[in-house]
């Protein structure tokens, strides 16, 4: 999806960006996690904690549908570049 929505010439720069942006979050979800765990002292705070992220990533790929439709034309849904 990256290289349809960024010219060729930054293609190296986004891809960085999103290989940061995913190693962050697997280096300091965990801490997160247990941080949330040892507050709660039970797992329904890791539980509300894993479910507001679930609902944070559905609101995003929602604008991100919309953002694709009526400004980028289907681009990131289709077939060819």
């Amino acid at each position: 999806m990256i290289p349809r929505v960024v010219p060729e010439n930054q293609l190296g720069l986004a891809y960085g960006l999103t290989t940061a942006i995913q190693n962050f979050g697997l280096g300091f979800g965990p801490n997160l996690i247990g941080g949330v765990r040892e507050a709660y002292g039970n797992y329904s705070g890791v539980t509300m904690t894993l479910a507001c992220l679930a609902g944070i990533g559905l609101i995003t790929s929602t604008l991100l549908w919309v953002i694709d439709r009526k400004k980028l034309r289907g681009a990131l849904q289709s077939a060819n570049k």
